[in-house]
């Protein structure tokens, strides 16, 4: 991969209001490269967490997560660290936002057991949820508390038009800017954050996401100087990397992080507290 070049214009203010990660931390082909060898699993999210200040929880698009799943992310992660989750799919796919009132209010009551460490949350519509299904989408914001940073992510391209970005801005959800073959690559700001995800293709070849295997340094530069676009207008950024973008989701946050010269974040390790009965998948992200 070529070698990235640090951009110093930016003022210490507004590099810290970028947060960077990768969706999902738990894959074993990352342990003996981004996790030290023998490192417990129970510690990997306590040993990410000081290296990004954010991540994206995969796993709560499948269901809600239980109470001890996030009682326990919060204990294992320090101040300043926060966990970005999927609204589950039976509310965005499944339901398709319409009808979907009972299991909207349990997911975000839940979530909320995060206190200080809940990030933005992310909707992710399916592909076949269109434009003409709007008042659908405007009904489902207008339910959402305030108080919750909300992200929405359209997969397809009938939703690319001012109409909906006047919707978001009204309720100040953030349009996520997405790095993906079938979705338009648009500057738009909806909400005082940006959120970003680096996806790739789930079509790659490879199912080792130990190293990087492909060099997108020209993308990651061309995304460094939209975001400092972003970060110079004073807003908030949340970016998250996919391993099918490169190969390693590690190395393209650190990457595009080193671009916009935003140092490592300083955050200590905690420890897990010894617990009983933990089954598996509690640390699944």
């Amino acid at each position: 991969m070529a070698t990235v070049e640090r951009h110093r214009g930016l003022p210490r203010a507004l590099t810290s209001q970028a947060r960077f990660g990768t969706q999902g931390w738990v894959y074993p082909s990352w342990r003996g490269v981004f996790y030290p060898t023998g490192l417990d699993s129970k510690r990997e999210l306590s040993h990410y967490a000081t290296k990004f200040d954010a991540v994206e929880v995969d796993s709560s698009f499948y269901a809600i997560p239980p109470r001890r799943n996030l009682e326990r992310w919060r204990e294992v992660t320090p101040p300043g660290f926060v966990l970005a989750l999927k609204f589950p799919q039976s509310i965005t796919h499944e339901k398709g936002l319409a009808g979907a009132e009972a299991e909207t209010e349990a997911f975000l009551e839940r979530v909320r057991i995060l206190g200080d460490r809940l990030g933005p949350l992310l909707m992710q519509l399916r592909p076949g949820f269109k434009a003409e299904k709007a008042d659908d989408f405007a009904r489902f914001l207008e339910r959402l508390p305030r108080d919750l940073a909300v992200a929405a992510e359209f997969r397809h391209r009938s939703w690319y038009r001012e109409e909906t970005y006047s919707l978001l801005r009204e309720r100040g959800v953030a349009l996520t800017l997405t790095d993906y073959a079938s979705v338009p690559r648009v500057d738009v700001a909806t909400a005082p954050f940006v959120y970003v995800r680096l996806l790739g293709s789930h079509d790659a070849p490879w199912e080792d996401f130990s190293e990087v295997r492909v060099d997108r340094g020209e993308d990651l530069r061309a995304w460094a100087e939209r975001l400092k676009t972003q970060l110079a207008a004073g807003r908030k950024l949340f970016v998250f990397a996919n391993n099918h973008y490169q190969g390693h989701s590690p190395a393209t946050a650190r990457a595009l992080r080193d671009l916009l010269g935003i140092p490592e974040p300083n955050l200590p390790f905690v420890a897990p507290a010894p617990r009983g009965g933990e089954g598996p998948g509690l640390f699944d992200g």
